[in-house]
């Protein structure tokens, strides 16, 4: 890349880090907001006398996506410069199960997937940081 479009670059991309980190947030404001409507919808139905002789199962969590796995990604990256990969899975986990309330099914793919994209590099002893 030459001069201005390495500046170019560099302006998008620090446009894109606040959005990246509002995002962030109210997509944990989201989860909030659902886990706080469910108790409310659950309370409403056991006051009409639902009355089934089960329990109703709780609804299945939403896997992660890419997107959201690189989002996470930038966001730690931001905070520390390079992670070693087995650091970096367990942040993101803890992430995405405690923050947003996502399940961790494929995870690995979308982990691979977002550690592909030209956002991040992989050094040779393993740590995963900004391109």
């Amino acid at each position: 890349m030459d001069f201005s479009t390495e500046k170019i670059e560099h302006a998008l991309r620090e446009e894109l880090t606040p959005l990246d980190a509002e995002a962030e947030q109210l997509r944990a404001r989201l989860h909030h907001i659902d886990e706080q409507r469910n108790r409310l919808n659950a309370a409403l139905a056991a006051l009409a006398g639902g009355g089934g002789s089960r329990p109703r199962k709780r609804p299945a969590k939403p896997a992660a996506t890419k997107a959201e796995v690189i989002d996470i990604i930038a966001g730690l990256l931001r905070e520390q410069p390079a992670l070693p990969v087995d650091e970096l899975q367990k942040q993101i986990k803890e992430k995405l199960t405690k923050e947003l309330g996502r399940s961790l099914n494929g995870f690995a793919l979308r982990f691979k997937e977002a550690t592909a994209d030209r956002r991040f590099q992989r050094s040779s002893d393993g740590l995963i940081s900004l391109s």
